[in-house]
């Protein structure tokens, strides 16, 4: 939308989740092949055959075509470096996760693979060659320059998408109502549940609570690590955690609403090459934080920063458990955690999105006169 206030705009994309902001009437929107999420193997899939019906259009586009990728999927870059080559199309680039970096974290591909090789060393042509490039955080940031010495990514934070329901009370929330959450400490981990997640820690300090009635958990999402989740539930007779599937917009903005603890993991070795957008939608939703990360991650920052929650290790289940507790008995610290996490939001909005735009244009004005 902040695009089109100044470029004739076309979106290409495989959806839009219908929490998002009605595009403005002069974009164009073609839709592609969505993306499959059920394993590594269909999201490779997904990604080839959108990447591919992508290419096949744009390459009839002409050559003054100027394009704004994201890395997801991961592979665009290529796409973006073989129009420029071929076509003279100019890019830029914003990297929401790093590849193939992170599936050698997962041990998805070894780093002395050729397909690791190759695939690091396209990315590094196809940053080079872009007009600018683009990430979420210092840490992502810092991760890229690894590239190349020449390359200086723009930091621009992402934000909450969606309606916000922070404002609702216990009384008005049709998923507090539902799930019987009033006067009860209500623990959220909401999103992709995959192998880069340490959620395991989570149901052990689930199992700690199960028989206090003023906690409970939900884990909302999917992911290839749900049926294992599922299994050792069933073994701790977790009857304190509930899982349910991925939510429609509006019921997902209540769920986030009705949490009072928001639960973000990011694994060791993952720390530096995304930052969960959930994050953003948490802060927004006035909620307190609990971050299972690294202390030098992104999201462990964040929330040293602005004192809206805190992080552990995945191993300390002891001080989890201590600070679910401490929550229980000090709700005058759970607020004040909260009412920092609606502060911080304030810094991640969609006035953000203005950065793009300015830097596109001055580095546009640069490179091509």
């Amino acid at each position: 939308n902040t695009f089109s206030t100044q470029y004739t705009c076309s979106l290409l994309t495989g959806s839009i989740p219908d929490d998002r902001p009605v595009l403005n009437k002069e974009v164009k929107v073609h839709f592609y092949k969505r993306l499959n999420r059920k394993s590594l193997f269909a999201r490779c899939l997904s990604w080839g055959i959108f990447c591919t019906q992508v290419l096949t259009r744009l390459f009839y586009y002409p050559s003054s075509t100027v394009l704004f990728i994201s890395t997801n999927p991961p592979i665009l870059t290529w796409l973006a470096l073989l129009l420029h080559k071929t076509r003279g199309f100019r890019y830029v680039v914003l990297v929401y996760d790093i590849y193939p970096e992170t599936l050698a974290v997962k041990n998805s591909i070894h780093q002395e693979s050729w397909v690791y090789k190759g695939w690091y060393n396209l990315n590094r042509l196809a940053y080079l060659n872009a007009l600018t490039v683009y990430t979420i955080s210092n840490t992502m940031a810092k991760q890229l320059t690894a590239y190349s010495p020449d390359l200086s990514p723009y930091i621009i934070p992402n934000w909450s998408n969606g309606a916000i329901h922070h404002t609702l009370t216990d009384a008005n929330n049709p998923f507090t109502i539902k799930y019987e959450q009033h006067n009860i400490l209500t623990l959220i981990y909401s999103g992709n549940m995959g192998s880069t997640h340490d959620l395991e820690c989570i149901l052990h300090v689930a199992e700690y609570f199960k028989l206090n009635k003023e906690v409970s958990f939900f884990f909302i999402g999917d992911g290839p690590s749900l049926p294992g989740l599922i299994s050792l539930a069933a073994k701790l007779k977790l009857t304190n955690l509930i899982f349910l599937p991925y939510q429609n917009s509006e019921c997902h903005s209540y769920a986030l609403s009705c949490a009072d603890i928001g639960i973000v993991c990011t694994s060791a070795g993952i720390e530096s090459l995304s930052l969960p957008s959930k994050t953003y939608n948490l802060l927004a939703s006035a909620t307190a934080l609990m971050v299972i990360a690294p202390p030098q991650a992104e999201l462990s920052l964040i929330v040293d920063e602005y004192n809206c929650g805190r992080h552990f290790q995945p191993q300390e289940l002891n001080r989890m458990i201590g600070f679910i507790d401490s929550m229980l008995e000090n709700k005058v610290a759970l607020n004040q955690f909260k009412d920092n996490a609606l502060q911080a939001s304030k810094q991640f909005t969609s006035v953000n999105a203005h950065q793009y735009l300015t830097l596109f244009t001055r580095a546009y004005v640069q490179k091509m006169g």
